[in-house]
């Protein structure tokens, strides 16, 4: 069974870039990226998971 997220890497690696170019916390991003479920709405990402839940704008 493939990892959803595997469905998703080049959705994924354009945020990364994004943040990168954008924001400080993208190594926070990243990490949390392996373990969460990523929606990604013009310029504003909402990651979450059980413990954390972020809100970027």
């Amino acid at each position: 069974v493939r990892h959803p997220l595997l469905n998703s890497l080049i959705t994924y690696k354009h945020i990364e870039i994004l943040f990168l170019l954008r924001s400080r916390i993208s190594i926070e991003i990243n990490k949390l990226l392996s373990v969460c479920h990523t929606i990604f709405i013009f310029n504003r990402v909402i990651t979450c998971n059980k413990i954390t839940k972020i809100s970027i704008i």
